[in-house]
Parts: C-alpha cells; sequence; structure tokens
C-alpha cells in the first residue's frame, strides 16, 4: 500500500479485469459498488484490495487472476522486456501459420503471465498487420458460466479478427485447415461510429452500432499446457479461428434481446437470449487498457452464452437468429 508503482499496477489491473463490470472508478455497472462495497460507508483501501484479490464466493466476482508479486505488490506491470514479448510473437505466429499454435505452452518450464500474454497476443497481431492482413474487429470471449468452466478461467478474454478468416454462409470448412475445429454461435455487430467515448458507449451503446447477425466462431481448440489457463487462451488469440458470417446483413433491433440457436448435424440444438449489447462495454473498456480503440465498419464478437462445441468432418452446423437471419457450414 502507499507504493506508487503498486498503486499505478493496481489501476492497469483493475482497468483491464474489472472496470467493464464495476466501472471505471469502481462506481457499479453491470456488476455492484466496489467502492461502497462495506455497506453506506465509504470503502477503506485495504478493502477494495481485499475484495479484488480474493473475490466475493458466492458471486460473479472471482479471485484475481494476476500474479500478486506482479499486480497486487509493489514490482511494475509486466515481467517481459519487449524483445521477449517481440520474439514470443514472431514464434507463436510462425505456429499459428503452421497450424500447430501455442507450441510454446507445451514446454515444461515455460509460463506467462496473464498481461504478458496481452502484450503478445497484439504484437502477434501487429505482425500480422505488418505482412499484409487486415484487423477486422475485435472479440470477448469467456463470458457465460459455461464457457469459463469448459476453458478453465474465471475471466472474459479479448481477440482480434482478420479480414482473411472471415467466410460466407454457405461455408466449407476444411478440418485440416484448423486445430481442433471447434465453434461457437452467438451474435455479432458491426460499429456505426468509432469508440471514442468510453462513458458515452456505457451510457447509449446502441447509437454505435450499425448492424446485429448471428455468426459461427471458429476456434482452434487446444490446450498445450499442463491444464486450461486464462494466459494460453489470450496468448493464443482467444483461440480465435475466423468467423462465418450471413451472406445478406439483415440488422436486428440493437436494444432487443435476441434468440440465438445452436444446430449441430443431428447432436446439438440449443437455444439461448442474448442481449447483444450486454458485452460492448466490457469489450471495449478492457480494449482501451492497451489503446485500442475499435472503429466504424469493424465487427466486434459479443460472446456467448451456449458452449464451445468440438466438430468433425461430416458435420453440419447451423447458428440461426430467428426473424434475423442464420448462418451454415459444413465439415469436410
Amino acid at each position: 500500500m502507499g507504493d506508487p508503482k503498486a498503486i499505478q499496477a493496481g489501476e492497469e489491473s483493475y482497468q483491464l479485469v474489472y472496470s467493464g463490470c464495476h466501472g471505471a472508478m469502481g462506481e457499479g455497472g453491470r456488476g455492484s459498488n466496489l467502492v461502497s462495497a462495506a455497506g453506506d460507508r465509504k470503502a477503506s483501501a485495504e478493502e477494495l484490495f481485499s475484495v479484488l484479490k480474493n473475490g466475493i464466493s458466492g458471486s460473479d466476482l472471482p479471485p484475481s487472476p494476476f500474479e500478486e508479486e506482479n499486480h497486487m505488490g509493489a514490482a511494475p506491470r509486466g515481467m517481459m522486456t519487449n524483445f521477449e514479448v517481440q520474439t514470443l510473437a514472431g514464434r507463436q505466429l510462425h505456429d499459428y501459420d503452421a497450424r500447430k499454435p501455442g507450441m510454446v505452452f507445451a514446454e515444461p518450464t515455460f509460463h506467462v503471465a496473464l498481461d504478458d500474454a496481452y502484450s503478445v497476443q497484439i504484437e502477434t497481431a501487429q505482425l500480422r498487420v505488418r505482412r499484409g492482413e487486415a484487423i477486422a474487429g475485435y472479440k470477448i470471449g469467456c463470458v457465460s458460466a459455461a464457457v469459463r468452466r469448459q476453458l478453465g478461467t474465471e475471466h472474459a478474454v479479448f481477440g482480434h479478427l482478420f479480414a482473411s478468416e472471415i467466410r460466407t454462409s454457405p461455408a466449407a470448412l476444411g478440418a485440416d485447415n484448423f486445430c481442433c475445429l471447434a465453434v461457437e454461435g452467438e451474435l455479432a455487430l458491426t460499429l456505426d461510429a468509432d469508440i471514442d467515448d468510453i462513458a458515452g458507449l456505457s451510457e447509449d451503446p446502441a447509437r454505435f452500432v450499425g448492424s446485429v447477425f448471428p455468426v459461427i466462431e471458429l476456434h482452434h481448440y487446444i490446450f498445450r499446457g499442463p491444464s486450461p489457463s486464462a494466459a494460453e487462451i489470450v496468448a493464443n488469440n482467444a483461440l480465435q479461428a475466423g468467423i462465418v458470417v450471413p451472406e445478406a446483413r439483415v440488422t436486428a433491433g440493437a436494444a432487443d434481446p435476441l434468440d440465438i440457436r445452436v444446430t449441430i448435424s443431428d447432436r446439438v440444438e440449443e437455444t439461448a437470449t442474448v442481449d447483444p449489447l450486454e458485452t460492448v462495454y466490457e469489450l471495449a473498456s478492457r480494449l482501451a487498457v492497451f489503446g485500442i480503440k475499435p472503429r466504424a465498419g469493424e465487427i466486434l464478437l459479443t460472446g456467448s452464452p451456449l458452449p464451445l462445441y468440438p466438430v468433425v468432418q461430416g458435420d453440419g452446423i447451423e447458428v440461426q437468429c430467428p426473424g434475423v437471419a442464420a448462418v451454415t457450414a459444413t465439415v469436410s
């Protein structure tokens, strides 16, 4: 307590993980007001530290994912040097291109902190941009309890979308082009305006949205570490491997909850109701920590309340938003 470097590191950690739910100043949002978490009186610094470090049992607030010595103590944010981040990003991209993502996590002695994993993801994305690929938007993932249990994490994550990996429905997916292909059905939106004003986004997210439509999100569903971890998910671009979009983007009312239905061959048929704007503020807030501002025309994936479904050759996939559009794909 009282160390300026620790205070700065703690602020950055809070903005990255918690501000999307609890507000930029802890004033509350989707989550509770942390400033007055101790009751009517203002919570002390020690109480806030304990709440964020340990979480609240039985609630949606999990313990901090950051290592105490790096984010909750005196050491500055980040453990890797710029050179180390760049070197690891180059290796990550090489393995991704070879359809063997995240091979470094198979090494018994390898470890990366969550904040450094984000730095590696962003540097890997910039390597792709420098070789001519275009960033098409961003995703938020691990937003539901079902997916968090499935992937072994307690926190939402973000990733990058690339124009080269956007397919149009009906899509043919070659299983050999993926490493353990798995899919999610979710809603995506295109932005009608740059997100320069996070506060304005919190107050009226609909004014930033141009269209809402269903997508099939594609994933390289593999973990190489001893157990699934948020750091491995993040460093591997939130497992992102592309999306399938409708041929015609018929827009839905951005302020209305919508049904999303996932059908996979004859073994999966599940439906969930989704608010397409619920996670936009959280995603934009997390991106803003790293100086990333989503721009007009970009696509944002809003996360899925349903599980991640592994698929195999011969599977047919349909994600439908009744009254809006449907997207289909087959795995060959």
